[in-house]
C-alpha cells in the first residue's frame, strides 16, 4: 500500500519525503485523528483538506478519510509549499507543520525546527523511490 500510493501520488515531491511525513505524522495509521482534528496518515486538518480540494486539485473530489487521497492531498500541498518557498525544502516542510505565512511572519518556531529535522532524518533512511 505505501509504495504504490507514494509513487502514484508524488506530485513531483520526493517519495522519500512523503514516506517520512506519513511515518512521522501517524506511523502510517489512517485512523489517526489529532486533538486539533487532523485526519489520517498525513494528519490533514479539515480546513487544509478543503483548501487542497478547492485550490490545488480542482476537479478531483479527494476524501481525507481515504489513505490514498490523504497522501495525495499532502503531496499536492507539499508541491505548492515547495513552489511558494522557492524550492527550499526546510521552509516547505516547516510550512506543512506551522504554515508558511506564519514562518514568514514569526520565523520557524522551535517545535517546527524539530519537525523539519525529524522529517529530513526519516527521509534519509527510506529507500530511494519509496
Amino acid at each position: 500500500m505505501r509504495t504504490g500510493c507514494i509513487q502514484r501520488y508524488a506530485f513531483g515531491v520526493s517519495p522519500r519525503l512523503l514516506e517520512a511525513l506519513c511515518w512521522w505524522e501517524s506511523g502510517w495509521q489512517q485512523s489517526a485523528v489529532s486533538s486539533t482534528g487532523a485526519i489520517g496518515v498525513c494528519q490533514m486538518e479539515p480546513q487544509t483538506a478543503t483548501y487542497v480540494n478547492t485550490s490545488l486539485v480542482q476537479g478531483r473530489a479527494l476524501n481525507v478519510h481515504s489513505a490514498a487521497d490523504n497522501i495525495t492531498m499532502a503531496a499536492a500541498l507539499l508541491h505548492r509549499l515547495f513552489f511558494e518557498a522557492n524550492g527550499n525544502a526546510n521552509l516547505a516542510i516547516g510550512g506543512y507543520y506551522q504554515g508558511l505565512p506564519s514562518i514568514k511572519r514569526k520565523g520557524m518556531l522551535p517545535e517546527t525546527r524539530d519537525y523539519v529535522r525529524g522529517i529530513q532524518a526519516y527521509a534519509s533512511i527510506f529507500p530511494q523511490g519509496g
